[in-house]
């Protein structure tokens, strides 16, 4: 399977549930690790299909702490994000509420961390191979 279609997918995933998915209010207040930001209300977000890597820590050190965003859960580790008190560890995907910029395929594409395939990208992968089935198909 390869990484681009993957995070081509991942992006029309995401982009699909920030039209659809209710908005929690949060932002970045630290980077605990290169795949791991808490929030400003204490939630621990593990961002979905990134490694902890040194570039990955910097980058999310350098350009979204304080940074307004919008949490975005996969069907294998679904959460509301209406309803997290601070006490949750949660996987999802990290999305810049200014410009709708996914943080966890910003990471992939600019060479950060890898992708990793075994981090709760159910939907992801089903759109993926959705994708995958109709390109097949065509002549």
């Amino acid at each position: 399977m390869s990484s681009k279609k993957v995070i081509i997918a991942i992006v029309a995933l995401v982009l699909l549930a920030i039209l659809i998915w209710p908005r929690g209010q949060f932002k970045i207040s630290s980077v605990e690790n290169g795949n791991t930001v808490i929030l400003n209300n204490g939630t621990t977000v593990h961002l979905i299909g990134i490694y902890d890597t040194p570039e990955s820590k910097e980058f999310l050190d350098d350009n979204f702490v304080n940074v307004k965003v919008v949490l975005l859960s996969d069907s294998s580790a679904p959460f509301n994000p209406n309803h997290l008190d601070g006490s949750e560890t949660i996987h999802a995907y990290v999305v810049q509420e200014s410009d709708a910029q996914c943080i966890n395929t910003t990471i992939i594409r600019a060479g950060l961390s890898a992708l990793n395939e075994e981090s709760y990208l159910t939907d992801s992968l089903k759109s993926y191979r959705k994708y995958y089935e109709i390109v097949k198909r065509r002549p």
